[in-house]
């Protein structure tokens, strides 16, 4: 669980800055609620949004998996395609004119993640 931990405090700071970021583009634009129509602050939202969407469950999964498995490795990898992963798609979604290949390949191993580290558990809980 000590993998786990050094994962969930990056992502933490991680999304720490993403929410940061919302607050100075609302607080320079003086929307307090909603978007104000506004594209850099539509892009800041989804970003911060789609980062608590998926990385909460994905924690728990690093987590099963160190607490389950604790091959060390395997948990190391895991953890840092997460991060990422999750740092592909915020650089894809950082404004505009970044390319979108980053974040079509950070939802793509975010995608992956789930799905091999779902079916992961599953195979240890059946086995």
């Amino acid at each position: 669980m000590e993998i786990t931990t050094i994962f969930l405090a990056i992502l933490a700071l991680m999304y720490l800055a993403l929410g940061l970021r919302v607050s100075v583009i609302r607080s320079r634009l003086g929307v307090t609620i909603g978007n104000g129509k506004d594209e850099g602050l539509i892009r800041a939202v989804r970003t911060h949004a789609n980062f608590i969407e998926y990385v909460p469950l994905l924690v728990l999964v690093l987590w099963m998996i160190e607490y389950n498995v604790g091959t060390e490795w395997y948990v190391w990898l895991f953890g840092i395609a997460l991060v990422t992963g999750r740092g592909l798609h915020v650089y894809g979604m950082w404004n505009a004119h970044t390319p979108d290949a980053a974040r079509g390949a950070g939802m793509l191993l975010t995608y992956s993640l789930l799905l091999i580290g779902s079916l992961y558990l599953l195979l240890l809980a059946l086995t």
